[in-house]
């Protein structure tokens, strides 16, 4: 076998490898979707990172095994590579990484966070119960206040009507009474 020959059989073999190295990335990018829910933008996102900097690795893998001659049979070794990873053990991995993670995820944070809200919530609750109270009993005088108020503003709008009435009649009855008495001063005066 010539020299050529095992050269571009080497660029084959180690392009294939790097198929295989990016259908792994991908997956540890599809176990993290998995464990971690994302919103469609933060996916893109990923994705648009994930193939410029898989883009710059495969040019500079060409750049540095074939002085940056490109060929097609080095793009046929990474799609190889990578079909050969994913019909293999790539869903296998996918699917019993994440639930491995999801299992770990769980024990190590959601269940010690879910208890540790809970117990946040019951101290915040002690805590804020007697401010609670006393703004409980204020709003309780000051609604009496007002109530108060209200009850004696009424009691005086209506005994302030009689008494203004029975003011007039007094008055009335009082200049009836001076001239009586007045009568009876000249009456007496008189006599």
């Amino acid at each position: 076998m010539s020299e050529f020959i095992r050269e571009e059989v080497s660029i084959f073999i180690e392009a294939a490898w790097q198929g295989m190295l990016i259908a792994v990335c991908y997956d540890v990018l599809r176990v993290l979707r998995r464990v971690i829910k994302h919103k469609d933008m933060i996916v893109n996102l990923e994705d648009y990172i994930f193939w410029v900097i898989v883009g710059i690795a495969v040019f500079s893998m060409i750049f540095q095994n074939n002085d940056g001659v490109v060929r097609g049979y080095i793009f046929l070794a990474l799609l190889t590579g990578a079909y050969t990873y994913h019909k293999s053990v790539s869903s296998f991995l996918v699917r019993y990484i994440s639930k491995i993670l999801n299992v770990v995820i769980t024990l190590l944070l959601k269940k010690p966070l879910k208890w540790t809200k809970i117990i946040m919530k019951r101290v915040f609750r002690l805590l804020t119960k007697p401010f609670k109270a006393l703004a409980s009993l204020i709003k309780r005088k000051v609604k009496n206040e007002k109530k108060h108020k209200a009850e004696h503003k009424k009691q005086n709008e209506k005994n302030n009507q009689p008494k203004a009435d029975c003011h007039a009649e007094v008055k009335k009855h009082g200049k009836h009474n001076d001239k009586k008495k007045k009568k009876r001063k000249a009456g007496d005066a008189g006599d």
